[in-house]
């Protein structure tokens, strides 16, 4: 016969059998199947409701009529059996049908005394609960209250217009923004025709309010006419930040909230309260259910992507960029700079094309690991300026390399020397009375004063990204802060940088 399933209760196993149907359920599925299906690949189907060839759902209304045996060890005998009523369309959804009122009992329990009679869920209280992140906590409570059933909630004539409504508290043990909204596809940005549009707490006005979540950028904030949360709250104290809004189910160029199906959500934090780049985020898939003075049911949510995937990708990303533009990068200038005082025929143009080579590869490196965790994410590409100047970087030290190794040849006396000037060539051929070297081609003289603002272009992008990098990085919460970082960044570049200059002027000014 035909069964529900749901979830896997161990791990490993792909499902779990929920029910399984009566005589009756397994007839009456059977008639709404042949009624549905294509009769080309079907034989006794007819195609007089439709021509499903799979996918085919229903809406099944029934109740348990035997439970099942917990310790049995065959999947269907733990199963309790549905009593189905009626097998109707997947459109007509739960949400069209109202459960009877039960008819309490006294019957004694096993131990004798009367069964005590249930209490009724108060449906204006959050009935579900779930835990969107344990790092950083973020725990998210709801119910689901639709208009024309028996709801015990009042709803407000503006609930009931939009066919109920979803109310929402959400606790993070943080001082930050905190960001819920509703998805299409389990990404921050939808489409133009499915805009995918937030709710932003934000505790410093304090105030929740709509977001059109347009872009991966910031957010734009929705004009009054759109401004429809209800009962709105936000409060901020000992390091939690708690906020309760209610959401109406169908509004006019919004994602309707399916009130009794699986509904995708996202959600993000803030490491303070103003709205910028966020802490953590992060996607789950939840059955909804329409509250009832009975209850709801249990349910499992699914989760996307945790947040915290890719911190590795971050980390090695960020190794690798600070050691080429924070070592190697600097050092290759430093050398050209301060070759007058580096001992060693041609040591500096050796240690310059070292570094400017491990650079390189490194730059390489880390920006394939970048471009990885992107790929997984399903996030775009290059859309802040730490990600354009990056690709920037990237391209660039690629035909700085490149040009490098296919740079003109310099005049016959100076190839015995790659690493002299042809300016000290001369000055040695001054210094011995011999023929002074003859003059470089346009071509070289050209490509040395391009490889030299290039380089130094590529140094400057590169010390700007390593700035930009830790801020990020703290942003991410990888770190508390990157003042630590930062400080050690500029006085090392600084210091570098700043000897190598001072000898190439001192060098200079004596000849």
């Amino acid at each position: 016969g035909y069964t529900v399933l749901a979830e896997p209760d161990m791990m490993g196993e792909r499902f779990t059998v929920a029910y399984q149907f009566d005589a009756n359920g397994d007839s009456l599925v059977t008639e709404l199947g042949i009624a549905n299906g294509d009769p080309g690949p079907c034989s006794e189907c007819t195609g007089e409701l439709g021509m499903q060839t799979d996918g085919f759902r229903a809406t099944i209304i029934g109740r348990i009529d035997t439970l099942g045996n917990v310790e049995s060890d065959d999947p269907l005998e733990q199963a309790s059996t549905l009593a189905v009523t009626e097998v109707l369309d997947s459109s007509v959804g739960c949400a069209a049908f109202t459960c009877p009122d039960v008819v309490e009992t006294d019957a004694p329990d096993e131990g004798g005394a009367a069964a005590a009679p249930v209490e009724d869920v108060d449906c204006t209280d959050f009935v579900s609960s779930i835990e969107l992140s344990g790092n950083p906590v973020l725990g998210l409570e709801f119910t689901v209250n639709v208009a024309g059933t028996d709801t015990n909630k009042d709803l407000s004539a503006e609930e009931v217009a939009a066919g109920g409504s979803m109310s929402v508290r959400l606790t993070y043990e943080g001082d930050g923004w905190v960001g819920f909204a509703l998805s299409s596809n389990g990404k921050m940005v939808g489409s133009p025709s499915e805009p995918h549009i937030a709710a932003l707490c934000l505790p410093d006005e304090p105030a929740v309010s709509k977001y059109l979540l347009g872009a991966y950028a910031v957010p734009t904030e929705m004009p009054e006419e759109s401004q429809t949360l209800i009962d709105t709250s936000v409060t901020q104290e000992g390091g939690v930040t708690v906020c309760e809004f209610t959401k109406l189910l169908v509004e006019e160029g919004e994602l309707p909230i399916d009130p009794n199906g699986v509904n995708s959500f996202i959600w993000a934090v803030g490491n303070t309260n103003e709205l910028a780049y966020h802490r953590s985020r992060g996607q789950v898939d939840i059955p909804l259910e329409q509250c009832t003075p009975s209850g709801v049911s249990e349910f499992n949510p699914v989760f996307g992507q945790s947040p915290g995937t890719f911190d590795s990708y971050w980390k090695a990303h960020g190794i690798m960029m600070a050691i080429a533009w924070g070592f190697f990068a600097p050092v290759a200038i430093a050398s050209a700079l301060a070759r007058s005082v580096i001992p060693g025929e041609g040591t500096w143009f050796k240690i310059h094309q070292a570094c400017n080579t491990l650079c390189c590869i490194l730059t390489i490196a880390a920006f394939g690991v970048a471009v990885a965790a992107y790929n997984q994410a399903g996030t775009p590409h290059f859309n802040g300026t730490h990600q354009k100047v990056g690709l920037s970087i990237f391209i660039i030290v690629l035909f700085q390399v490149a040009g490098g190794a296919l740079r003109p040849h310099l005049p016959e006396a100076a190839k015995a020397d790659p690493a002299k000037d042809v300016e000290e060539a001369a000055e040695e051929a001054d210094a011995n009375e011999t023929p002074p070297t003859e003059e470089k081609s346009k071509k070289r003289t050209a490509w040395e004063l391009g490889h030299r603002l290039i380089g130094a272009a590529l140094l400057g992008m590169g010390m700007y990204n390593g700035y930009s990098g830790p801020l990020l990085y703290a942003a991410r919460g990888l770190v508390e802060s990157a003042d630590g970082w930062l400080i050690a960044w500029w006085t090392w570049l600084g210091a570098l940088l700043g000897i190598a200059a001072i000898i190439k002027i001192v060098s200079v000014t004596r000849k």
